[in-house]
């Protein structure tokens, strides 16, 4: 976060692109099996905190200036990440050319992990990352891909890839 600070207050260039790829989401359960080093919920602070998404939206919006639109590029495997972004106000998201339209039949006929079970069992209700503002196919090009993505892919894990702008204020 130290470098997203100096980055705001010194760095006087632009910036055309920001990327963050799968910061930790939470645990499901309290006890139990799991990776004990997640945090417990969803409003426990991790990696892609409200501040530094701030943080974000602000290098962007220092950008426009010098790039014309400047985007922020996201992967994860969390939807809550998609809506901490829109509830900054500050960032729109960009409508994807391949749009997830289905989630589900991204599993194809292999069955869905475990942890998405989980979650649809305890909130079969629960949004899922589907519609234009969620791409279907990678943004990246195979040899730019993060490591997590790949692992994703090869585990039949479906990631949810989105991209916003900063909003132009009129």
């Amino acid at each position: 976060m130290e470098i997203l600070i100096e980055a705001t207050e010194f760095y006087t260039g632009g910036t055309a692109l920001i990327m963050i790829n799968f910061p930790s989401p939470y645990r499901l359960r309290e006890t139990g099996s799991g990776n004990s080093q997640l945090p417990s919920m969803s409003s426990n602070q991790f990696m892609a905190m409200k501040a530094i998404l701030g943080l974000i939206s602000r290098l962007l919006s220092k950008s426009e200036y010098n790039f014309g639109d400047s985007f922020f590029f996201f992967q994860t495997i969390a939807v809550m990440m998609f809506n901490e972004c829109l509830a900054l106000g500050t960032m729109e998201y960009v409508k994807c050319k391949n749009p997830m339209k289905d989630i589900d039949l991204q599993y194809k006929n292999s069955k869905r992990p475990k942890r998405v079970d989980e979650w649809l069992t305890s909130a079969p209700l629960a949004e899922r990352a589907e519609g234009a503002m969620y791409s279907s196919k990678p943004f990246l090009p195979r040899a730019g891909r993060a490591e997590t993505e790949v692992q994703c892919i090869h585990e039949n894990i479906v990631v949810h890839r989105f991209l916003f702008r900063r909003k132009r204020f009129i």
